[in-house]
């Protein structure tokens, strides 16, 4: 799952070039930093049991706005056509055999973090092997506060279709992005 996927990659000189790469998480408090310039923000990974193979995860983004009078912690909430109202969390979803749903943190020194989900539909069963959708969220602000979105939100910019079919949206980030 996420943790799983996310432990072994982004090396140091990713980050050190400047390139993207995917985060480093554990379960529970993340110290993160969302957009690029240093403001307090946390990653908050936790797992839910459902005692099957269909266990998931769920993280959630919180960030207390450095150029903000208030400091009060915000959720930092993704946009996009399925969630109008902003999602307040990321998942995994799947079972023993494969991955439907997980996301990829992604962070390149001094630039706002980037999303970028994948998933696949379920097909005949959690095996089959169908094509998957990567999704990718950039980091907005909303300097005019305008009603509805918060401060900082992740807003919807680009779906790709992966060249080829799979049973795990695992595999397809490490052969279709390389993460």
């Amino acid at each position: 799952m996420a943790v799983a996927a996310l432990a072994g990659l982004g090396g140091l000189s990713a980050a050190a070039a400047g390139e993207p790469h995917p985060l480093k998480l554990h379960y529970g408090l993340n110290k993160v930093d969302i957009t690029g310039q240093g403001d307090p923000a946390v990653a908050v990974l936790a797992h839910r049991e459902n005692f099957n193979a269909h266990s998931f995860e769920v993280l959630a983004l919180y960030l207390t706005p450095r150029d903000s009078r208030d400091k009060t912690w915000n959720i930092v909430p993704l946009f996009d056509d399925k969630h109008p109202t902003g999602a307040l969390e990321l998942y995994t979803d799947g079972g023993a055999d494969c991955l439907l749903h997980d996301y990829r943190l992604l962070a390149a020194a001094g630039q706002p973090m980037r999303i970028v989900l994948a998933a696949r539909d379920f097909g005949q069963d959690f095996a089959d092997t169908v094509p998957v959708r990567f999704d990718f969220y950039v980091l907005k602000t909303n300097e005019d506060q305008d009603f509805g979105r918060p401060y900082r939100y992740f807003e919807h910019e680009k779906s790709v279709q992966a060249r080829h079919p799979y049973c795990d949206v695992g595999e397809a980030f490490r052969k279709e992005l390389g993460y």
